[in-house]
């Protein structure tokens, strides 16, 4: 009988043992996640530090905490089987938690990039060319079309506040030659642009930054762009094979959108206003003579007017 007692006796203390053992303490995050393990450390209204069952810590300030209690594995069972807390696994939560970004008004950052684009403008010459050379000798079958379509490369340096970007872009626009009702998709003029222009960035920055990754940023930016460049403007006439050049310099403004993400990748779009301030184009065989291209009509080099930009580019430190 003793040794029956005796067995009662070390059961019972295993069996309570184990119940001890299998006490866990449960917090719940505001994004949703149930950590369940045991606190090893708290700093009362700042953080605590809680050890998993399977061995791993994780680190959490108290603004990100529903609440805490003491519960066994069997009851946060049942409050996931109740649907409140799906899907409350620590792995899989602690893995969103290192894509979630937040906005920090202390944060900064400095990218160089290397980045290319695609535009469409308007311009002064085209303008020009249409109105006072081609429509009242040719007739409106001979027109330019009202765009310039570009492509661009360049350099750039971005920081809180400040940008600074250097540009080349290439141009072209060419003329429709009709007859009758056939189009024959022929061209008789083109206009190139050549220009390189610099710009600085006044921006407005978010900054995000990520709790679990301490060097990822993503900013998002609203910016002003000044801009001043030089340009030369080739107009070409297939039958005469003449060659018109000139050159002008211009300044501009407009608003510009930029995304760097944390993956480096850079996207910019910019609408800008350019004014030029040009000269006479010439023909190539008499420089310094201001030759007209049509009877007596005179055209100057002039990139005045309107252009959208969008350029992809990538980022680095």
């Amino acid at each position: 009988m003793k040794r029956l007692n005796l067995f009662f006796v070390v059961l019972l203390m295993v069996l309570g043992c184990a119940a001890i053992a299998k006490a866990e303490d449960v917090v719940y995050l505001k994004d949703g996640s149930i950590i369940h393990g045991t606190i090893i450390e708290e700093v009362p209204g700042v953080s605590i530090k809680i050890q998993t069952n399977d061995g791993n810590t994780f680190f959490y300030k108290t603004k990100l905490i529903t609440k805490i209690t003491h519960s066994t594995p069997d009851e946060s069972a049942n409050q996931d089987q109740s649907g409140d807390n799906s899907g409350a696994v620590v792995t899989p939560r602690q893995s969103n938690l290192s894509n979630v970004f937040t906005s920090d008004p202390n944060a900064s950052f400095s990218e160089f990039s290397l980045f290319g684009g695609v535009g469409i403008s308007t311009m002064g010459t085209i303008n020009t060319f249409n109105n006072d050379v081609l429509t009242p000798d040719y007739g409106s079958d001979y027109d330019l079309s009202p765009l310039m379509y570009s492509g661009n490369f360049g350099l750039g340096w971005f920081t809180n506040h400040i940008g600074l970007k250097w540009t080349l872009t290439y141009g072209v626009n060419v003329s429709t030659y009709t007859y009758g009702d056939t189009y024959y998709n022929e061209t008789d003029f083109y206009v190139y642009e050549y220009g390189s222009e610099l710009e600085l960035d006044l921006s407005l920055d978010d900054v995000q930054t990520c709790k679990t990754r301490p060097n990822a940023r993503r900013v998002m930016s609203v910016y002003l762009p000044l801009i001043a460049g030089y340009w030369d403007v080739n107009v070409e006439n297939n039958y005469t094979t003449y060659v018109y050049s000139g050159t002008c310099t211009d300044i501009g403004s407009g608003i510009g959108f930029r995304a760097i993400g944390d993956d480096h990748l850079m996207l910019d779009l910019q609408f800008i206003y350019r004014y030029a301030f040009g000269n006479p184009l010439e023909y190539n065989d008499q420089a310094n003579t201001r030759t007209p291209i049509s009877s007596t009509k005179y055209l100057d080099a002039d990139v005045t007017g309107f252009a959208m930009n969008f350029d992809i580019g990538f980022t680095f430190n």
